[in-house]
């Protein structure tokens, strides 16, 4: 864990405790943004950086800095993660976005520290990524989550940014395919199966259980059975006509 957040910009102390995975370190809002940057941009760091070029007062340009980029996730295991992260505003923490009426790609998270100490939004769109952080600089609760404190306000930098309507598409690369599974279980859903979602996988790691359980090696036995009957059909047909 601690490598991948280096890799992905986090400069702050992270211990390697296993309370880590829930958060357990303080960052600053800015490596944040450059994490959920990475992700946004399929995997590729960017450098933080306060201005782009100099110019004059009549707009001439005196001085460009070198936008410098860094690959340091695959781009499949990225897209993975920007579609767990757009679940969470369709069904998680982070969907009062949509019940506002925000719409188009969004892919973001909610968190809230014990006793409601720190607030956090964090969400990226195809064109631009964004973090709100809400609390004291001397720590004490707010006294509401995340949902009513840091939610509302990125929405409404959301909104007033983009019209309340989310251009572009975050669209998987090469490498990642589609299938159905059974939300319940994650089991590959086949006929039969009460429910499904469509969800993304890389290649080759697709679920290789099935919903209902086994349906998928009777299913391949049934192409087997239909495969031998073809064979068998086209010999008889060559030799009822050689």
């Amino acid at each position: 864990m601690i490598d991948v957040a280096r890799r992905m910009g986090l400069t702050s102390d992270l211990p390697a405790v296993p309370s880590l995975a829930l958060g357990s370190a303080a960052v600053s809002p800015l490596e944040i943004a450059r994490a959920y940057a990475t992700l946004a941009s399929g995997g590729v760091r960017p450098e933080v950086q306060a201005a782009e070029d100099l110019v004059d007062e009549n707009g001439q340009t005196l001085d460009r800095r070198r936008l410098r980029f860094e690959r340091v996730l695959d781009p499949g295991t990225a897209f993975l993660a920007t579609s767990l992260l757009e679940g969470v505003v369709e069904r998680g923490t982070a969907a009062g976005l949509r019940s506002a009426g925000l719409r188009g790609p969004i892919a973001a998270k909610t968190g809230t520290t014990t006793s409601e100490y720190d607030l956090w939004m964090a969400g990226y769109t195809p064109e631009f990524v964004a973090v709100v952080w809400v609390g004291f600089d001397d720590p004490r609760s707010l006294g509401i989550p995340s949902s009513q404190g840091a939610l509302p306000i990125w929405r409404r930098f959301a909104t007033e940014l983009s019209g309340g309507e989310i251009r572009g598409t975050f669209r998987p690369p090469a490498g990642v395919e589609t299938a159905e599974v059974d939300p319940e279980t994650g089991a590959l859903a086949t006929w039969g199966c009460p429910s499904r979602r469509t969800e993304f996988f890389l290649a080759g790691t697709l679920p290789v259980v099935s919903c209902p359980p086994g349906l998928v090696g009777r299913a391949e036995e049934r192409r087997e059975e239909e495969d031998a009957s073809v064979e068998r059909g086209f010999f008889e047909w060559l030799r009822r006509h050689l």
